[in-house]
């Protein structure tokens, strides 16, 4: 790794990290309101609600730093081996060390976990689960850089206009200019879930919203969302077609400000299949 690449994949990582506070914050103010109007804001089931918004931030967070530093390496020229994949990782890892940092103190200083002192005990468990699902995502990373490291070797064996075929996840495989690189997509549990949450969150935000609000066939978009749903719970999904459908629902509600907070979380769970709304 150079300097000048560890300071352009900060740089893009900075912006992308606002634009995802931004949007995690509003996720807290909306789950502590709805707890509150239930009577449960500083239960147990309450911490647990605001615990899930953080923990299910990290593996999105973490899937971005991976793509970002993919698109750094490339750019600079730089493939990840086996030599230098711990320098990728420990980048990977300071930065998700500040985000999971940034999301404790979202999470202890929200008002479901400002009760009494009998519930420190229960809080602290509570809030170390997110070091878990930190610690879980740089597993991950770690064995989606070793797969790039043996693909890269392998590249470097064969020459730069050989044909490797491999298992990556969808978006990971990087093509040179006289390289080809055909992959057998698919999508993991963390992505599953991530779409699944984003779908429903959008179809409930859809049907809540005003007229006046949706500038766009709300009928239709509730459609395509029905259907990626559908298609990301098939034990094979169609990642082309998920695809697809994630760029046309995106594409159909960015231009509505209501709408703001349905279209970032539809924007975050796009990243797991490789697509990157504006």
């Amino acid at each position: 790794m150079t300097p000048a690449l560890v300071q352009d994949y900060s740089q893009l990582l900075s912006v992308e990290r606002t634009k995802l506070n931004d949007m995690i914050v509003r996720e807290f103010a909306k789950a502590s309101s709805t707890l509150s109007s239930k009577g449960v804001l500083q239960s147990s089931m309450g911490m647990r609600a605001i615990v899930d918004v953080a923990t299910g931030r990290i593996p999105v967070f973490a899937q971005v730093c991976l793509n970002l530093m993919i698109r750094c390496s490339n750019s600079h020229g730089i493939a990840i081996t086996t030599e230098n994949r711990q320098d990728f990782l420990a980048t990977m890892k300071g930065s998700i060390d500040e985000e999971v940092s940034f999301l404790r103190n979202q999470v202890a200083g929200s008002p479901s976990f400002r009760s009494t002192a009998a519930t420190g005990h229960i809080s602290g468990t509570m809030i170390a689960e997110l070091d878990r699902s930190s610690s879980l995502e740089l597993d991950r990373l770690d064995g989606e850089l070793k797969l790039l490291a043996a693909a890269n070797g392998r590249k470097s064996e064969k020459g730069d206009g050989s044909q490797m075929i491999f298992n990556a996840p969808v978006g990971l495989v990087q093509t040179g200019a006289s390289s080809i690189g055909i992959a057998t997509q698919h999508i993991d549990a963390g992505a599953k879930e991530a779409l699944t949450d984003a779908m429903t969150k959008l179809i409930d935000t859809l049907k809540e919203a005003q007229a006046k609000d949706i500038p766009f066939d709300r009928g239709e978009v509730i459609e395509l969302a029905r259907e990626a749903h559908t298609e990301v719970a098939k034990p094979n999904p169609n990642v082309t077609r998920i695809r697809s459908l994630v760029g046309g629902i995106g594409a159909a509600i960015a231009n509505a400000p209501k709408l703001k907070a349905a279209y970032d979380t539809v924007k975050w769970a796009g990243v797991f299949v490789g697509v990157h709304l504006p």
